[in-house]
């Protein structure tokens, strides 16, 4: 049996927030160091799931990988969070939070141009609060130019 089975076996609503935290940070050491292409297959599955529950696993476990300093092909994180950024629901608000942090921690440039991508299309009326919360993070260039996104 393959780790990725096992993370869909494990990876669900029911675990503990700890043991998935472990699992998605431990269990999934060789995978990441291998290739985590097949990890950003399986977590965007989550995140796109209709469960609320298995969509916050989704943004946990892309946080996991986010968090990971050898982990560098940060797009296709960026693009697994387009449809969940333009929404921001509220039950995902906190995570969704959280993985944006790390992301803006990381790569504040690239985190920029995502949020000026996202808010140049209909988004929902919580992301621009939501983008907002993150753009202390950001440098001064950076913030301004994200503000000015959110003006138009």
């Amino acid at each position: 049996e393959g780790i990725l089975e096992r993370l869909r076996r494990w990876g669900v609503p029911a675990e503990d927030g700890q043991i998935l935290g472990l699992l998605f940070v431990q269990g999934t050491a060789r995978l990441r160091a291998e290739g985590a292409d097949a990890l950003v297959d399986l977590y965007g599955e989550w995140l796109g799931s209709a469960s609320l529950a298995q969509r916050l696993i989704g943004l946990k476990a892309l946080n996991s990988l986010a968090e990971d300093p050898a982990f560098e092909n940060l797009p296709p994180l960026y693009d697994l969070l387009v449809p969940v950024l333009r929404s921001a629901p509220l039950p995902l608000f906190n995570d969704l939070s959280t993985l944006l942090a790390t992301l803006a921690r990381r790569a504040p440039v690239e985190t920029a141009f995502f949020f000026r991508q996202v808010v140049a299309s209909p988004i929902g009326k919580d992301t621009p609060r939501l983008i907002r919360r993150i753009l202390p993070l950001l440098g001064e260039t950076q913030q301004e130019s994200v503000k000015s996104a959110l003006k138009n």
